[in-house]
């Protein structure tokens, strides 16, 4: 297994540090970017997967399709679900990233928080308060900023949903060859205005 390090605070990964921080997707950087604010916190990321910054199947996020344990495997941790009945007893691969950016290399650079009520009803069976979307929204707006992106259509974004953190989100410039067959197709089946 290669393993991949990145250090601030300090230039030798042996010294001491203050924290280790297991994981190098959007998380992970969130979180080593916030600590080492402090000149004094020493910080190592650590990533087990390769730094694929010069992989084009991973700079353009249209090519996430060919990340896949069966094309690119190093990329990916080879995990896959149960067997799905409803597919042969096929097992669908998990693909998790396994590299430099983690998940999100492996998503199509995909930025989904979810539903608020998602994180409500996790609340209330958990019985845990701080799971709710109005207790988490400002670590949201402290980890993400929102980039208003040129593009070919209107994209409605409540902005204020971000706040100034350091992982930057837009929407993409076009809408791809699935949006407007799914948008037409849910405007006709539900009965839908456009907004």
């Amino acid at each position: 297994m290669n393993a991949l390090i990145i250090t601030t605070g300090h230039s030798n990964p042996a010294d001491i540090v203050d924290y280790v921080i297991i994981g190098a997707g959007p998380a992970g950087f969130v979180l080593a970017e916030q600590l080492s604010q402090d000149p004094n916190v020493k910080v190592v990321l650590l990533e087990a997967g390769p730094d694929g910054i010069d992989a084009d199947v991973i700079k353009v996020p249209a090519y996430a399709g060919f990340i896949t344990a069966l094309v690119t495997d190093q990329y990916v941790w080879n995990f896959t679900s149960q067997p799905d009945p409803n597919l042969g007893g096929l097992n669908p691969p998990l693909n998790q990233g396994h590299v430099l950016g983690g998940g999100s290399v492996v998503n199509y650079l995909a930025y989904c928080r979810g539903a608020p009520f998602v994180f409500d009803e996790w609340a209330e069976i958990s019985g845990d308060e701080e799971l709710r979307w109005d207790a988490l929204l400002e670590d949201f707006r402290a980890t993400s900023h929102y980039a208003d992106a040129p593009s070919d259509y209107e994209q409605l974004v409540n902005t204020s949903a971000y706040g100034n953190g350091p992982l930057e989100v837009s929407h993409s410039a076009s809408l791809g060859g699935f949006d407007p067959p799914f948008f037409h197709a849910l405007k006709a089946g539900l009965s839908l205005s456009e907004v």
